[in-house]
This record gives structure tokens, C-alpha cells and sequence, in this order.
């Protein structure tokens, strides 16, 4: 089924089924949940972090490369797509055990990590997409 939507994920983008996903991000944004008013606060941005997204062929796995580190993660769900919005959603694991839900937004342009803090509360990390592509 993971290879089923990795298909329809691909196709939908309209790009060879064997690609390799990358995406360049440009702004990082940080953002908590607020329980009063049922919504995101932001809390930070940093403008000039240019990070890099690399996805296996597979969407197993990827790296996340920015100016200071590099972390590995691993998909642990399916990949879920709605091709409408062109928005994809999986859980991932990174390479130090901490677990996050991530989503791909193409339509505005974002890649968004949702996780808990170690005080119980709900963080989100955004980053601007600066470019998608794909190699065979």
C-alpha cells in the first residue's frame, strides 16, 4: 500500500514513479500551540536558513541538511496524499528517537513538522519551500 501511494504521490506531481524527491527550503518559522484560542502562535523566524529535504526513492526515509547539522529521518506511516491541495501527510522518526508528524503543503508552499515538547505541549516547525524536484 506504501508503494500504491508513493505512485499516486509521484504521478500526482506528474513526475517519473522512480524519482528521487528534493526540496530547498529558504525561512524557518517555530510556532506553539496555543490551548485558549485553538491555534497556532508564532513564536520565531529565522529568514536566512536554507536547508535541504533528501528523499529516498522509496519514501522510506530522508536527510535533512541545514548550515549546522544533518539529521536522518524515517517514514513510519503511508504517505497519505490529497491531490487537490497537493498535500501530503506521514509520520517520521529521526535518527535521535524523536517522533513528528509531517506535512508536504505545495499549495502554500510549506513543509511543517508537528511535535511535543518534553513539557507536553504541542510545537510546529515551518519551513518556506524555495524549490521542488525530482531525480531519476
Amino acid at each position: 500500500m506504501k508503494k500504491l501511494i508513493l505512485i499516486v504521490l509521484l504521478s500526482a506531481a506528474g513526475v517519473n514513479t522512480y524519482a528521487q524527491l528534493h526540496i530547498t527550503t529558504s525561512v524557518r518559522e517555530d510556532y506553539l500551540w496555543n490551548e485558549e484560542k485553538n491555534d497556532w502562535t508564532f513564536d520565531t523566524q529565522n529568514k536566512n536558513e536554507a536547508t535541504f529535504f533528501d528523499f529516498n526513492k522509496d519514501m522510506t526515509m530522508f536527510k535533512h541538511t541545514t548550515p549546522s547539522m544533518t539529521s536522518s529521518y524515517l517514514i513510519k506511516s503511508e504517505v497519505t496524499t490529497d491531490k487537490d491541495r497537493k498535500k501530503y501527510e506521514f509520520d517520521v522518526m529521526s535518527d535521535v528517537g524523536n517522533k513528528y508528524h509531517a506535512i508536504i503543503d505545495v499549495t502554500n508552499n510549506n513543509i511543517r513538522f508537528i511535535g511535543t515538547s518534553s513539557d507536553g505541549g504541542s510545537f510546529m516547525v515551518r519551513h518556506q519551500i524555495k524549490r521542488i524536484w525530482y531525480d531519476d
